[in-house]
Formats: structure tokens, sequence, C-alpha cells
């Protein structure tokens, strides 16, 4: 499995304890990941993100100062793979891993226990989902 890519939105307040925790990660040999991406209304706080990130992770992140920028790099991106067959940079299952990463503190929460990313990307553990599945007719 590749890396996973990263994008920090929002570079003040709180993502520096953010940037920390990543920097920690990376200091412990958990280093499969990679963080892509900086954005900010104020242009001086991804800047200085950017640069605090390449200080550990040897490369820089892209700095947008507007979502609408970063979400139009990807969508070229997207259109590219469909029309020409461009490689992307994350495929599905990429995807799907973050979201196994997000749903984690919830499917904690909904079992009352701790969790790991491999039974909730296997599908193990549902119970967050559960409700929202049944709600859909899914199951």
């Amino acid at each position: 499995m590749g890396e996973l890519t990263l994008g920090l939105i929002g570079c003040g307040g709180n993502m520096g304890g953010h940037r920390r925790a990543y920097e920690m990660l990376w200091n412990a040999g958990l280093r499969d990941f990679r963080i892509g991406a900086c954005r900010d209304v104020d242009t001086d706080k991804p800047q200085a993100m950017a640069d605090q990130v390449a200080q550990f992770r040897q490369t820089r992140p892209a700095v947008y100062g507007h979502c609408e920028d970063m979400l139009a790099t990807e969508l070229k991106e997207f259109i590219d793979a469909c029309r020409l067959g461009t490689p992307i940079e994350t495929d599905g299952w990429e995807g799907y891993r973050a979201m196994a990463i997000c749903f984690a503190p919830y499917e904690s929460h909904a079992i009352h226990a701790p969790v790991n990313l491999e039974d909730i990307e296997s599908l193990k553990l549902e119970a967050y989902q559960q409700d929202i599945n049944e709600g859909l007719g899914l199951v």
C-alpha cells in the first residue's frame, strides 16, 4: 500500500498540534503518509506550515490560499485520469483507508472499546455505520 496523502486545511490554531503529531509519527518511523497541501485564507499561515513540514518531511507541500484552487488541482487530476488514463496520486483504496481512519473514533465510541484500522477496513466493525446502512435500506 502506498503513502496516505493528507491536506492541512486551516493552518492556524490547532493545526500546529496536528503538525507536531505528524512530525512525532515521522520521527518514530511511521512514514506511510505525506502532507501534500497546506491551505488557509491567511496566505502567510500555509507558507509557514509548509516550511515546518518540509523541515521534518524533506518535501514541501503545495500551498493554497483558497479551497477552490486546491480542489481545481485535484479535479483536473481526476478528469485527466478519466479522459487520458493518467495515473492518479491517490487511488480508491487509499481513499477508503483515509475514511477508515476518520471512522475509527466513531466505531470506538459505538462499541465502547478500542478499535484497529484493519477491522474497520475489512468491515468487521460497522457498529457506527449499521444504523445508517439500515436507514438507507442497504442491509
